[in-house]
């Protein structure tokens, strides 16, 4: 039969100080907190009770409050036939663990190693700008509204690239869709490149002087950082790429410190979810939310190009900006690298970090997805041989834009440069590649052994009927639109003059979106 509570003897031993089987006098209740290093006048045993009780009750992931500890302690005694400590010397007991102790066994290790790992003054190879960055997603605490009704839709995700030397921000991306491969290459490319035509189209006028390429990028070991997409772009620049070691968040810590601080700024804005469900209380998060997801982009860059860098930051003891220019242009004591390198081809250098499929080139041109595209920039390749196996037909590269499948970019290898390639068809509507594998799939599950483009595209104009009856109604439906209706920028870089040979080469603001996601569909592998 199992000892309740109402078992244990009524007498003091339960109200007065620490009793044990020792017959040991009691400690007042006023006493100060434990000191480890004077001798314990408790018992071994009882003292092996009360460190049991604290690892298997109070140090677990459940956090229950020390009571329970106290009960516990009560609990042994009873059945030990021991008298019990007083409930101040389990308090004094669990008041004396180390704080990261609590924090790794409450939480995580993650948690506490953010908290108490120090940042070393020196990351290794971090001896300049861009010597070293870090990259990483987080969803942002706070919801967006859509463009047209400014009803909410969702938390978009954040994707930030930091300079370790000097903390400063290089580049970032804020979309709707799940963290990719893509995302993660959005915010690279904003990073190398030259921010004016960026500034100039979210309309802010700031001093935001970050460009040029990277010698290493550090990031954590989720699959858009392994991949091929990016693995092989950052190859093709000679941009390094080394992965944190596996539950040690400390060797990202500038980045993850980095988002405790843009965060909790974000956490100002209406529409917050805060950190968690308790701070939230009964904020109302949806109804509150005024920022489309192209303001809260225009409002985060007013933040870390004006007011992040220009803010005293403890670890470099003194502000992003100033650390990042005084590693540029140097100081008295130490010279600067000087200024990097402007990228001299800005649309294919973002080509280069878009999702790729290598195909052989037909008589009726290339088949991505179902899809047809032709132009007669491939002819001369048309039934091309491999070089290394003339048995074998030759693969080219072709860079995919998933939120636009209008056009392709082949990768021409003579001129080594991009040739957008559209449709075949030019009438078919613009699709995203999402839209397209999301339709596949809905043919596959009405039993069609095979698919064309044909069905491809019917099922994608079925599936915008059915959102379009719904928009009004669901925040799914007003999602999937905000997330395919996003106005185009202007193109950043000078058009090609008309007649000139290059007129067909692509030449768009590496930021413009034309054709967005269609909601809810996993990306392609």
């Amino acid at each position: 039969m199992k000892p309740s509570f109402t078992d244990f003897p009524r007498d003091n031993s339960f109200k007065t100080g620490i009793v044990d089987d020792d017959k040991s006098p009691a400690l007042p209740a006023n006493c100060g907190p434990w000191d480890k290093s004077k001798p314990s006048r408790l018992s071994n045993k009882l003292n092996a009770i009360i460190e049991a009780a604290i690892n298997k009750i109070y140090l677990k992931a459940e956090q229950p409050d020390v009571a329970a500890v106290i009960e516990e302690v009560q609990l042994q005694c009873f059945k030990a036939k021991i008298r019990t400590p007083h409930p101040v010397t389990v308090r004094r007991r669990v008041a004396a663990l180390p704080d990261r102790l609590k924090l790794e066994r409450r939480e995580s290790r993650k948690a506490a190693a953010e908290k108490y790992e120090p940042i070393k003054g020196h990351f290794p190879g971090a001896d300049h700008p861009l010597a070293v960055v870090q990259i990483d997603h987080t969803p942002m605490d706070v919801i967006v509204v859509d463009e047209e009704h400014r009803q909410p839709i969702q938390r978009p995700s954040l994707t930030v690239v930091i300079d370790v030397y000097s903390r400063m921000v290089l580049g970032f991306a804020i979309y709707l869709e799940k963290p990719s491969a893509f995302t993660a290459g959005l915010a690279i490319v904003h990073a190398v490149l030259p921010k004016e035509d960026w500034l100039a189209g979210v309309g802010v006028q700031a001093e935001w002087p970050c460009w040029g390429k990277m010698r290493k990028i550090h990031c954590d070991n989720a699959k858009e950082f392994r991949g091929t997409v990016i693995g092989r772009a950052c190859q093709d620049h000679d941009i390094a790429v080394e992965h944190r070691p596996p539950r040690e968040p400390r060797y990202g810590g500038h980045i993850e410190r980095g988002f405790g601080t843009w965060l909790t700024r974000a956490r100002r804005l209406k529409g917050t979810t805060f950190s968690n469900v308790e701070k939230k209380g009964d904020y109302d998060s949806e109804g509150r939310a005024i920022m489309t997801r192209a303001e809260l982009e225009k409002w985060f860059t007013i933040y870390v190009a004006k007011v992040y860098a220009n803010t005293f930051h403890s670890g470099i003891k003194t502000t992003p900006l100033a650390k990042y220019k005084e590693g540029i242009l140097g100081t008295d004591g130490h010279p600067g690298i000087g200024l990097p390198d402007r990228v001299a081809e800005p649309t294919t250098f973002m080509l280069d970090f878009m999702p790729f499929e290598e195909r052989s080139i037909q008589e009726y041109g290339v088949v991505v997805d179902h899809i047809f595209f032709f132009d007669d920039a491939l002819r001369p390749w048309i039934h091309a041989p491999d070089p290394q196996d003339s048995k074998r037909p030759r693969k080219f590269t072709f860079r995919i834009n998933p939120r636009d499948m209008r056009e392709i970019y082949f990768r021409d290898p003579t001129s080594n440069s991009y040739i957008a390639i559209p449709y075949r068809d030019r009438t078919l509507p613009p699709v995203s590649r999402w839209e397209v594998q999301a339709a596949e799939k809905r043919l596959r599950e009405a039993g069609y052994a095979r698919v064309d483009q044909a069905l491809i595209f019917g099922a994608v104009e079925e599936m915008r009927s059915v959102e379009q009856e719904a928009e009004h109604k669901t925040k799914k439906a007003r999602r999937a639109r905000e997330m395919r209706h996003r106005p185009p920028r202007k193109p950043s870089a000078t058009p090609s003059k008309p007649g000139s040979s290059a007129a067909r080469i692509v030449e768009t603001d590496p930021y413009a979106e034309r054709v967005e996601a269609f909601e809810g569909i996993v990306e392609p592998k």
